[in-house]
């Protein structure tokens, strides 16, 4: 498995030309390197990464990804604007206790969800909830709930 800075490394230096191959790096990466991948490198390169493959259902670039408009976060306010996001209210909700870092402000966010704003998907991980991949930038409506 490469590392998330290693697949940028070589994405930012062209040496993926095959975009199916890239799409796999950056789903490993992403699912299997840190519990927390944005941490690795940061909202921007991630997304710069995802927009190269387009879409990425579990691994496998797609045309598009059919999605709910509402999507759901748990977060402090600090971090509410993040990649990670999911289908799930319920998902969310749990997710608000059930966290390394408890903390008196996680709450479940809300927000409308453009379709040019998913990309990614990731589901049937039993070590992982179920996620979607958003540029935050074009989220409308993010409110906590």
């Amino acid at each position: 498995m490469r590392t998330a800075k290693q697949v940028y490394e070589r994405y930012s230096r062209g040496r993926y030309s095959d975009l199916d191959r890239l799409a796999k790096h950056i789903t490993e990466s992403w699912l299997d390197e840190s519990y927390y991948p944005e941490e690795l490198l940061g909202g921007a390169r991630w997304t710069e990464l995802f927009r190269a493959t387009g879409p990425i259902v579990n691994g496998v670039r797609t045309s598009h990804i059919k999605l709910p408009r509402t999507i759901y976060r748990t977060a402090v306010p600090a971090t509410v604007d993040c990649l990670t996001w999911t289908v799930s209210y319920r998902t969310a909700k749990l997710l608000v206790t059930e966290t390394q870092w408890p903390s008196s402000d996680r709450c479940v966010w809300a927000a409308t969800s453009r379709p040019e704003a998913t990309l990614a998907s990731f589901y049937g991980n039993p070590y992982r909830p179920d996620q979607v991949v958003v540029d935050p930038l074009l989220l409308d409506d993010i409110r906590p709930i």
